[in-house]
């Protein structure tokens, strides 16, 4: 676009892209998005948890910036009736049919899934899988949901690990982020 002329709408300005950290946390996404905006952004893109573009999609409403959330999973992202966000992953309520085709095709045999234990992230991306997808599979596909929430970014899950121990099921599904996902699977 730039070796074209620029953004031809913008009198030919050229892109830039300046990068913004916002460690995934809701306090410094909102902040780095203010900030971003300050200093002369027209548009903004990132962000892969879901909490930190909830607090940067409001930001960019009130600013009338268009922002493209890249990563954030949460459906309530997209539902809140806002103007300037996009995002470029499904939300979990258009994940709801693949996933329910591969319980259905996993569990066609002689196992049959009574009971389904998932450990999520206690933040907006894993209450949301949790409350929009397993509890509604749950009811459609005739399963017990065992819901078992974690502090996203906790450096010892054995705790947890012992709690898990102590359910029963014929699955366990985890959501959350993949610093969780390494601490979990070395607990």
């Amino acid at each position: 676009i730039n070796a074209a002329g620029g953004i031809k709408s913008l009198g030919g300005a050229q892109i830039e892209f300046v990068e913004y950290d916002t460690q995934s946390k809701v306090d410094v996404a909102q902040s780095q998005a203010e900030k971003a905006i300050a200093e002369g952004a027209i548009a903004i893109i990132g962000n892969s948890a879901s909490a930190a573009s909830l607090a940067t999609t409001t930001v960019a409403e009130r600013a009338q910036i268009p922002i493209m959330v890249s990563g954030g999973s949460a459906d309530q992202i997209t539902q809140r009736g806002y103007k300037y966000t996009f995002k470029i992953n499904p939300t979990i309520a258009l994940s709801y049919a693949n996933t329910k085709a591969y319980l259905e095709n996993f569990f066609s045999g002689d196992v049959k899934l009574k009971r389904l234990v998932h450990v999520h992230e206690d933040g907006a991306f894993g209450q949301s899988v949790n409350n929009n997808s397993y509890a509604a599979l749950a009811k459609d596909l005739g399963f017990e949901l065992v819901a078992v929430p974690f502090k996203t970014g906790s450096a010892d899950m054995s705790g947890l690990i012992s709690q898990l121990r102590r359910e029963s099921g014929e699955a366990l599904v985890f959501t959350g982020y993949v610093p969780d996902a390494i601490t979990f699977v070395n607990a």
